[in-house]
């Protein structure tokens, strides 16, 4: 099974809205040109949360629109700055749940807190990582978690600030019943690979605007916006990349300016005072 992650693709309802200086609707475009132009296709687009900024119909109706020509299914979860009830007409019924990808099970969970940029999976969620867990254990089943906040730390104070609320909650679980092979998380926009007690955590690139790794203080990076592809054998082993690619998450000359001389700040930028995160 082939899986594509996009994650972070912060869409608006008007589509030439600029994110920290990034039109985001083209950034994501030019990002899902490339997954398209994959050898082997994905099997399956996995969408990690953030996906609209403004919580509006129009921003995950067109998203919907963007992947449809990749025809395979899509699986999406929510971010800080989504609203599920929105995002589920327009983006269909493969939401947080448990589902199969060949011999994979895949297990999306929701961490979103109403107004807070910070995560919580809370009981619910955590029950339900519980029994989906346990019951592809209990089939032999290599499990792949998926959640918008990274359940570590990713060593930048400022992001950490914005992150999971009950990731000791999450590792007890993990610990009690037993670890998936991966777990892949967006919410930070940057690639990471950490790893606690043998399961792997991926983090993966914004379709947009990307944040500098390792910064105490927000800060913006230059490079390119990418996506997460990941090979599932079936015998539960795994390879992964994350794919850059080139035209992607530019900055306008503006924020470009603004970024590297300082001064005034750019107008055409909504997102200055609380970046998208």
């Amino acid at each position: 099974m082939r899986i594509v992650q996009v994650t972070d693709t912060h869409l608006f309802a008007d589509p030439a809205t600029r994110s920290l200086g990034v039109e985001t609707d083209a950034s994501l475009r030019v990002v899902l040109t490339a997954v398209a132009d994959l050898d082997p296709a994905p099997d399956a687009l996995l969408l990690t949360g953030d996906l609209g900024h403004d919580e509006k119909p129009e921003s995950y109706e067109r998203l919907a629109a963007f992947v449809a020509p990749l025809s395979c299914p899509i699986y999406w979860l929510p971010g800080n700055h989504d609203s599920p009830d929105t995002m589920r007409p327009a983006l269909g019924e493969r939401g947080p749940g448990s589902h199969e990808l060949g011999e994979w099970r895949l297990i999306t969970l929701s961490t979103h807190i109403p107004g807070i940029d910070s995560g919580r999976l809370g009981a619910e969620e955590l029950g339900r990582l519980a029994d989906s867990l346990g019951e592809a254990h209990s089939l032999g089943r290599p499990t792949l978690v998926a959640l918008h906040h990274p359940p570590v730390p990713v060593e930048s104070r400022w992001l950490d600030r914005l992150a999971l609320e009950d990731s000791e909650a999450f590792f007890q679980v993990l610990d009690r019943v037993g670890a998936p092979r991966l777990v892949l998380a967006g919410h930070v926009h940057q690639e990471q690979m950490l790893v606690r007690a043998g399961v792997t955590i991926l983090t993966t690139p914004s379709t947009c605007g990307q944040f500098a790794p390792d910064s105490p203080e927000f800060r913006q990076d230059e490079v390119p916006a990418g996506f997460r592809v990941l090979d599932l054998a079936a015998d539960g082993s795994f390879s992964t990349r994350v794919v850059r690619v080139p035209g992607s998450g530019a900055i306008d000359e503006a924020r470009l300016r603004w970024m590297r001389e300082g001064g005034e700040a750019p107008t055409n930028d909504r997102h200055l005072e609380k970046p998208a995160s």
